[in-house]
């Protein structure tokens, strides 16, 4: 990850890294390593994950951010290397891996990609509570966590309290990428 980012501070030298479209969680992860870093990666958008696969794997750009279920067959395979997650933990599947934050030593960076399911506002409590009470049932039961673990997914069924929270926290990490994207 170190030469990937001395790389993208040489002069002359050009580093790419494809997204899955413009304002796509690979994207803004791009452009926010590219603002803490002082790096000039180039940012090449494709229509999706599919491509954004097959461009990687094709070697149309240098690098890429994709969510574990995209790129597990392939880091098995070793057709693709992972350089690091894009967590505030490390991988279970990936214990060696070390995360984005620990690879390249950014302060304050943290980045995490994460499913949510939400309600309109006018669900009633009680509907609400019951999907979380079924949703966290499915996903605690041993068989999920491992095919979740097999994919580099982690589960973590968290009230909707806790996940208004959450939305809370993010709202000014993404106000501020949309700052540097432009």
């Amino acid at each position: 990850m170190e030469d990937l980012i001395q790389r993208g501070k040489a002069p002359g030298v050009k580093v790419s890294y494809g997204s899955a479209g413009v304002g796509s969680l690979s994207h803004i992860t791009g452009e926010r390593l590219n603002a803490g870093t002082g790096t000039r990666y180039l940012h090449v958008p494709y229509k999706g994950t599919g491509q954004l696969m097959t461009a990687i794997l094709g070697g149309e750009v240098d690098y890429t951010y994709v969510v574990g279920s995209a790129a597990s067959g392939h880091l098995k395979s070793g057709t693709l290397r992972p350089l690091a997650v894009i967590d505030s933990v490390r991988a279970p599947s990936l214990p060696d891996v070390p995360t984005l934050k620990e690879a390249i030593k950014l302060d304050g960076f943290t980045q995490t990609a994460w499913f949510g399911l939400l309600a309109p506002a006018r669900t009633p409590q009680p509907v609400v509570e019951l999907l979380h009470r079924k949703i966290a049932t499915v996903l605690n039961r041993p068989e999920i966590r491992a095919r979740l673990d097999q994919e580099s997914a982690v589960a973590w069924p968290v009230g909707p309290d806790k996940l208004a929270a959450v939305l809370k926290a993010d709202a000014p990490i993404y106000a501020e990428a949309a700052k540097i994207i432009k």
